[in-house]
């Protein structure tokens, strides 16, 4: 039995390791263990997941132009390299290959036995052509979204948006993906931000009724830094006024409210929240405003914020939401650590913190500090580890070899 190819994983897939090893052997021998070079494949992929070129681990070493015998620098081996039409078609004398790899448009397994080079895209659900930008097959989930053509891809927003295996679309962006991975990287790290997070036991459960979107969106308001938005509620919500003919200044209101939070957080597709208020799943977005966290902090300290600024709208307001409506006070006082019955009797926060914390000055302030006791200590001293570890793992790397 031949062992051909394992997939490499860090946040997601990033490469396959296609060492070659015989599983079965007639006897048993001592065998010397080694490293062979240039087995293991890397993908460098885009915000969409294309990906665009593949290398290896092996150096190539460049000679020194002034020095014989002496290396200058090392390049990386290359496998592939390709470029992609919108709908995922490779580019006329825009792709080189020495070696086939398995990957191509949107991190999806190519079938080239089909249709030669890249023209078949195997999506879990359906099959895409990439020159016509049509699936062969009908959308399972169809009916959810009767406005949209069955057989259309990515909804034919190929720019801002991927395909969902061939179901439906899922909107994202270059600058949020960048950031979303860098939080995802630092609560994978760390044992305890992952048993809160993606190895819940009731993870299976939520992501079965519940979708959440990571977007960057303008805040603004109070120097806020993030916002949970329930999509769905307010899809519902606008579905429900938009149509309504009685002069109702309460609704009209609302309506509006919902509209401008919704701009405000980046959302200006109204028609495509509209859409959330149907379907089987709950939709929610967790928006960041990346100019406000970056403006309130130091280089150093900004992926320290940023993961702790989207662990306490994940925790506090998502997994671990006390109140049944959006007043923040019970959540906040829950994730702090305080006794909701006679918060002061705590003896961490000031006076002026607790103010803060449960509305005095207007709206509920979080604190720039935390109890080490409470969830958002025990969550702010696991970031902080984590990232302290990938930041020294980055220096080990970059540092000389020793040898």
């Amino acid at each position: 039995m031949l062992y051909k190819q394992k997939h490499i994983y860090g946040s997601s897939r990033v490469g396959m390791d296609v060492a070659e090893k015989n599983m079965i052997s007639t006897s048993v021998t001592v065998q010397s263990f080694y490293c062979e070079s240039g087995k293991k494949q890397y993908e460098l992929s885009n915000h969409l997941g294309n990906v665009l070129t593949v290398i290896t681990d092996k150096k190539i070493p460049i000679e020194n132009s002034l020095v014989s015998g002496e290396v200058a620098y090392f390049e990386a081996e290359i496998l592939t390299a390709s470029d992609y039409s919108p709908f995922g078609t490779i580019l006329e004398n825009r792709d080189y290959t020495s070696e086939k790899y398995r990957y191509g448009f949107q991190n999806q397994e190519r079938d080239d036995e089909l249709k030669d080079n890249g023209n078949s895209i195997n999506f879990t659900y359906r099959m895409h052509d990439p020159r016509l930008g049509r699936f062969f097959s009908v959308d399972p989930v169809s009916n959810e979204y009767p406005y949209n053509s069955c057989y259309a891809f990515s909804e034919n927003r190929v720019i801002d948006g991927v395909e969902l295996e061939g179901l439906e679309v899922v909107h994202i962006s270059d600058k949020i993906s960048q950031y979303a991975t860098q939080v995802l990287q630092v609560i994978k790290s760390s044992e305890y931000l992952s048993s809160l997070t993606f190895e819940r036991e009731d993870v299976a459960e939520r992501a079965e009724k519940d979708r959440i979107l990571i977007m960057d969106g303008k805040l603004g308001t109070y120097g806020k830094k993030v916002q949970l938005i329930d999509i769905t509620t307010k899809a519902k919500n606008l579905n429900n006024t938009k149509n309504n003919s009685s002069i109702d200044l309460k609704l009209m209101q609302k309506r509006k409210n919902d509209i401008s939070s919704l701009e405000e957080a980046g959302i200006s597709d109204i028609n495509m929240v509209e859409k959330y208020g149907g379907g089987n799943k709950n939709t929610f977005a967790i928006v960041l405003d990346i100019e406000q966290i970056k403006k309130l902090n130091k280089e150093n300290d900004f992926l320290v914020d940023l993961t702790m600024t989207f662990m306490h709208e994940l925790i506090a307001h998502y997994y671990e939401k006390v109140s049944s409506d959006d007043n923040e006070v019970k959540d906040h006082l829950k994730f702090y650590g305080i006794n909701e019955k006679d918060p002061y009797k705590n003896k961490f926060y000031t006076k002026k913190e607790i103010d803060g914390i449960l509305g005095k000055y207007g709206k509920s302030y979080s604190p720039t500090r935390y109890d080490p006791e409470s969830p958002a200590g025990k969550i702010y001293k696991a970031i902080k580890d984590a990232v302290n570890k990938i930041n020294s793992e980055k220096n080990d790397n970059k540092s000389p070899d020793k040898n």
